[in-house]
């Protein structure tokens, strides 16, 4: 019996695949009274737990869109809200690729976390630009959406910025991988959203 671990740091899924390549060798080489298998694989525990969280995630997302939906009575609202979620959401898996942060449970968690605090930015300014169009003095829903929006800038960019703040702290601090990779996640979701 032969047992494989991997460094530290190393990506669980691509050690995996790597053993199972060269498994795949080895047994063409083996006499065929000798047999190779693979007895336990940590990385399929891996890719499930990555899928659980990732279609938890898709499923809250579309949740919180049902509920804007729900409370604003608003299509066009909820769509934009949806475009910028997933936007965000491509920015930051961009962000995390140039930055080398690997796609694993923690990232997600923290980007999950994240798009929770994008859709209640997202509904402050809705909301705001609604305010503008119920006082009919502007007539317009591009220059509403205008002021509305520049109107909760700072307020939104400070918000932000002060989670931002709150969590920069720790990265510099001693903590353990798991808080870390968290933590990244957010900071990388946050940003992107500004």
């Amino acid at each position: 019996m032969v047992s494989i671990k991997k460094q530290s740091g190393a990506n669980s899924v691509v050690v995996s695949d790597a053993v199972n390549a060269e498994m795949k060798g080895i047994k063409l080489e083996l006499p065929k009274d000798i047999s190779l298998e693979l007895i336990n694989d940590t990385s399929e525990f891996i890719k499930k737990a990555i899928f659980s969280v990732s279609d938890a995630a898709y499923s809250g997302t579309m949740l919180a869109l049902c509920i804007i939906f729900f409370f604003l009575r608003s299509l066009i609202a909820t769509i934009i809200i949806g475009i910028a979620i997933a936007l965000a959401i491509i920015l930051t898996f961009c962000l995390m690729y140039f930055a080398d942060i690997s796609l694993n449970i923690m990232s997600l968690l923290g980007l999950a976390l994240s798009v929770g605090m994008l859709v209640d930015c997202s509904i402050v300014v809705i909301d705001n630009i609604y305010k503008y169009r119920q006082r009919g003095e502007l007539n317009k829903l591009i220059l509403s959406a205008i002021l509305g929006t520049q109107e909760m800038m700072l307020p939104i960019m400070s918000a932000t910025l002060t989670s931002i703040c709150v969590f920069l702290p720790m990265l510099i601090l001693r903590v353990s991988w798991i808080l870390l990779v968290i933590l990244l996640g957010i900071l990388l979701s946050l940003l992107s959203y500004l």
